[in-house]
């Protein structure tokens, strides 16, 4: 058996010990196919309290007690990992310019912007992938995203780290196009497909990841069909865990984190209703007391 699902068993073993990390017992949860607890993961980090992708929005969500944090990773003209949503700098930094014709000097000497695009007056540049596997060790999953064709860089880091077993490594490209350019990978890190469901030929789509034993499957709602309730019901009866996004309604059939604002259970109760057991959201301390106040959160 390969090594990560020896992880997997050993860490199912583990649940209930006093002794696990806080990423061991996220896991735990998301390996328990009876756990009803919702996890929270935070898009681009806690960003309404600090910038996006940064040290300073990614500890927020460790000290509050999010499960995971969403990371967009891309690479520099010199070959160094950086974490960055957009292909260049200029949103969220005070500097100009594409990330893979910067090096990674130029780009972490920049001061980040926040979400009002005001550049931050203390000490907030652009991180490292590594310094953000060093923040996240042990306390929180990380889900990577904007990050399939450096999946085998990202990977050399997390072994480095030790922490390969923390990171999701996400994707929407089809399974075939996964076996065929990384078959080395295939269990060896947690795979997570990023599929749209509730179409006519989704079915066949989510039967092909399952084959490849994902950790999750993330669920794109554009709109309510008749396959979709279908779908979420092949995907839970392979045992697989169910995560949707909540930030804008294309993702959630409209039910997101806007409509949350005047109507909690139109918006995340009803993505709970659907069987999603792992929500991304930009509003994580909003959707904790929600979750908390139905007893879905610890």
């Amino acid at each position: 058996m390969k090594r990560f699902y020896i992880f997997l068993l050993a860490l199912v073993a583990l649940v209930g010990c006093d002794n696990r990390t806080e990423a061991e017992k996220i896991l735990g949860y998301q390996l328990d196919p009876m756990s009803q607890e919702v996890l929270i993961i935070a898009h681009r980090g806690d960003w309404r309290s600090a910038p996006e992708n940064s040290l300073h929005a990614f500890q927020a969500c460790i000290d509050a007690g999010y499960d995971m944090v969403e990371v967009d990773v891309r690479k520099t003209s010199d070959g160094v990992l950086v974490v960055m949503h957009d292909e260049t700098v200029n949103r969220t930094t005070e500097g100009v310019g594409r990330v893979s014709e910067m090096t990674a000097a130029q780009i972490t000497s920049l001061r980040l912007r926040n979400a009002c695009g005001r550049v931050t007056e203390y000490d907030e540049y652009v991180p490292t992938f590594e310094q953000v596997l060093a923040l996240c060790k042990d306390k929180v999953v990380i889900h990577l995203d904007k990050g399939y064709e450096l999946f085998r860089e990202v990977y050399a880091l997390t072994e480095k780290h030790g922490m390969t077993n923390q990171v999701m490594f996400k994707t929407s490209v089809h399974p075939s196009r996964l076996k065929q350019e990384y078959p080395d990978l295939l269990g060896k890190v947690p795979y997570v497909p990023v599929l749209g469901v509730g179409g006519k030929n989704s079915s066949a789509v989510i039967k092909e990841c399952l084959e490849l034993k994902p950790l999750a499957i993330e669920c794109v709602i554009g709109k309510e069909t008749p396959e979709l309730k279908e779908n979420l019901q092949q995907i839970k009866d392979a045992g697989v865990k169910i995560c949707v996004g909540s930030m804008w309604g294309s993702a959630c059939a409209g039910h997101d984190d806007d409509r949350a604002v005047k109507n909690v259970d139109a918006a995340w109760g009803w993505i709970v209703e659907q069987g999603a057991t792992q929500i991304m959201t930009d509003r994580p301390y909003e959707l904790l007391k929600y979750l908390q106040a139905n007893k879905l959160h610890r």
